[in-house]
């Protein structure tokens, strides 16, 4: 690869990591610490000055809970990572947000057709 190409390749890796890192609040020294890397990598990641292996993407998209390609997505394009626990969350909403509307004789959340219409043709009715 060509030194230019690698460095605005580098440079872009690097602003988007800090965009993620600023979005999240976080500081440089909280990301290397989650990640397991030196203050001094990160930094110079973020600078466009280092050339992380993948090892390093890895845990960085980690410590930023996203995925490793959001690290190389436009901002508009990259989807947050959603962790486990925070999809149990909201398998558990979900639940109750089903258990309520089946006691006051709604249709279950995100099921609207399994609701009875009185405009819905029973098979039991006859014509």
């Amino acid at each position: 690869m060509e030194p230019e190409r690698l460095h605005a390749v580098c440079k872009r890796l690097g602003a988007t990591l800090r965009r993620l890192r600023r979005r999240r609040g976080a500081t440089q020294d909280q990301i290397a610490e989650r990640a397991g890397l030196s203050l001094k990598s990160v930094g110079e990641i973020e600078r466009g000055e280092g050339n992380p292996g993948l090892d390093s993407l890895v845990k960085l998209a980690d410590a930023l809970e996203v995925e490793v390609a959001a690290l190389f997505t436009p901002e508009s394009l990259a989807p947050p990572r959603i962790s486990s626990e925070r999809l149990e969350n909201v398998r558990k909403t979900l639940e109750f947000i089903n258990d309520l509307s089946a006691y006051y004789g709604g249709s279950p959340a995100g099921n609207p057709e399994s609701a009875e219409s009185p405009d819905n043709d029973s098979p039991d009715k006859k014509k």
